[in-house]
């Protein structure tokens, strides 16, 4: 889904999105120290699970032209931008979260290899859409179970809300 297979046009469905993710650096900001991570992560993650899920339905696909103001077209708009909120939240509690469960060179270097494996996603993500593309399938569904096993991966972590971070290795 490109982002101008939805909602409004592409500058606006821009807007709005990135505008969504700004409001996550306020909130981060003044409640950081307040927000139990596992807690958090694990409910920022079955929202972001919901969102795709929902879009698999709601998703419509289309150019929008003249009338935007569709209830379909709103909600799939309002949809990716909680998703964006809820991304963008989860990502910015992640890097804490991290540093607090595991001494900090080993998250450091655990954090160098997950932004590593991240530059492949954009070398092989057309590939992906095309092939979803061409079984006439919604790129959502892959997206949702991928949301869905994070928060399954998130499950095992403990709690490290007003705890000391562990030792060096």
């Amino acid at each position: 889904m490109l982002i101008n297979e939805f909602g409004f046009d592409f500058y606006m469905n821009g807007i709005l999105i990135n505008a969504s993710e700004l409001i996550t650096y306020s909130y981060t900001y003044f409640y950081i120290e307040k927000i139990e991570r596992r807690r958090y992560c694990l409910n920022l993650l079955f929202a972001t699970f919901l969102c795709f899920f929902a879009l698999v339905f709601v998703q419509t696909k289309q150019i929008c032209t003249k009338d935007c103001f569709s209830e379909k077209v709103i909600m799939e708009l309002a949809l990716v931008i909680l998703m964006k909120f809820c991304v963008a939240l989860h990502y910015q509690i992640i890097f804490l979260h991290s540093l607090e469960l595991y001494p900090a060179q080993l998250a450091s270097i655990g954090m160098g290899i997950n932004s590593l494996l991240c530059s492949i996603g954009p070398s092989v993500v057309n590939t992906i859409i095309n092939t979803f593309n061409k079984l006439n399938l919604s790129i959502m569904i892959l997206f949702s179970a991928l949301s869905l096993l994070a928060f399954i991966a998130t499950i095992p972590l403990k709690e490290t809300f007003g705890q000391q971070p562990p030792e060096i290795v």
